[in-house]
């Protein structure tokens, strides 16, 4: 896997969309914390 200049997020004010339980929810962004995980 290659890694990407920049890291992936999404910024404020962005409006997504999500499968939750069955049903797609959609939402706005309001706020971003920037937490990377990387596992070996």
């Amino acid at each position: 896997m290659k890694a990407a200049d920049e890291p992936a997020y999404l910024t404020v004010g962005t409006d997504v969309s999500a499968k939750y339980r069955g049903a797609f929810c959609e939402a706005k962004i309001k706020t971003v914390k920037r937490l990377v995980k990387v596992k070996n």
